[in-house]
């Protein structure tokens, strides 16, 4: 099946970017499409005060051969989970919570979560394992099948611990699935509720949704993953299962307004909550990019323009990643439609592990080419 592709880039006089800065921004990005497999990659870099790159490359739908556009929509993954650590620190800034409250105040019928606090999910210190593989499994076997968040917590717990709490760095869904389950049982409010008070309705993200059961809205970016045979599209799946661990779509523009506010704070929480979000663990021994931390829903990497502030996300069919650096002013959104990581379109053993590897790249593109 033949994939065109369209490279949409902002003509220079729009752009203060260098000439060189630009190509090699572009073959950073048209590298990374090609190495990984993606058919469609939408890229966004903005420097405030000194330019910005824009493309979409390839198609959003290989039935109908339509282009990639920069308004799709695309599900974002695990960057749900920092709307999610957001939602349960507002609640703590309104006295709902603490972060050190164990979380089996707010969790009940779930065994092995003694000793565990709200701060330690948040942080990915619990200890917990990951989500279930019959869970999984499942999701590939039935797609279409509606989840709920208290039963893959309740049978993923029955796996052995990781770690003891705050022993070691664990990423982990379960914790923030048991994040929402907290937010809920802590306001009284359902999580689409949370998330429109405090995050969409203050920052204007029109085009962003918290509907995990539903397909992806239109315009739709559809994901696809490999299997032997035709790319699967997943654009239609029930993601109930991800919920607030990886549930939220939304689109290239969205995300631009969303990171700087969610790496400085500002719209979502007060200094003081967002110091708290900023203390980071070290888990440069966990991950591929070297100097990376982790603190309460959110990563730092460490880069030649700075600290990025933000988070990647992969569920199948899409992956994401969003940064900001508040030093540089610099911000970096990247949306594909396979995931690298989960039987992508087109599997290649040398390929970038999902997004989160196309950012240096594109952070050295920006420095080296002054």
């Amino acid at each position: 099946m033949g994939v065109f592709a369209a490279l949409l880039v902002l003509p220079a006089s729009a752009s203060a970017f260098t000439h060189a800065q630009r190509a090699a921004l572009r073959a950073a990005v048209t590298q990374d499409k090609a190495e990984a497999g993606y058919p469609g990659l939408v890229v966004g870099v903005w420097q405030k005060g000194h330019g910005h790159f824009v493309s979409a490359t390839g198609t959003s739908d290989l039935r109908t051969h339509r282009h990639v556009r920069t308004s799709d929509v695309f599900r974002i993954g695990s960057v749900t989970k920092t709307l999610t650590a957001t939602i349960v620190m507002q609640l703590a800034e309104r006295g709902s919570l603490r972060l050190s409250d164990p979380i089996d105040r707010y969790v009940q019928g779930i065994k092995h979560v003694h000793k565990v606090t709200i701060r330690d999910v948040l942080a990915q210190v619990s200890g917990f394992p990951d989500l279930d593989d019959q869970i999984s499994n499942a999701v590939f076997l039935s797609p279409h099948r509606q989840w709920q968040a208290r039963k893959a917590v309740r049978q993923s717990l029955r796996q052995p611990r990781v770690c003891a709490p705050r022993t070691c760095w664990h990423y982990s869904n379960v914790n923030y699935l048991l994040a929402g389950i907290i937010a809920e049982n802590a306001s009284g409010e359902t999580l689409p509720q949370l998330y429109e008070s405090g995050i969409l309705g203050p920052l204007g993200l029109r085009h962003t949704s918290f509907a995990p059961s539903r397909p992806v809205p239109s315009p739709a970016a559809h994901g696809y993953i490999g299997g032997g045979g035709p790319p699967i599209d997943t654009s239609r799946w029930n993601f109930s299962w991800a919920w607030s661990a990886g549930g939220f779509n939304s689109t290239l523009g969205d995300l631009r307004r969303y990171v700087p506010a969610l790496a400085t704070g500002h719209g979502l929480l007060t200094r003081a909550m967002q110091r708290r979000r900023l203390n980071f663990t070290d888990i440069s021994q966990d991950t591929t990019v070297p100097g990376s931390k982790y603190g309460l829903g959110i990563f730092q990497l460490q880069t030649k323009l700075g600290k990025f502030l933000g988070h990647n996300g992969a569920v199948p069919g899409y992956d994401s990643v969003v940064l900001y650096s508040p030093s540089s002013k610099v911000t970096i959104v990247a949306i594909g439609n396979t995931s690298v990581e989960l039987f992508p379109v087109r599997g290649n053993p040398e390929a970038p592990s999902m997004l989160f590897n196309l950012a240096p790249d594109l952070i050295e593109a920006l420095a080296a080419n002054r």
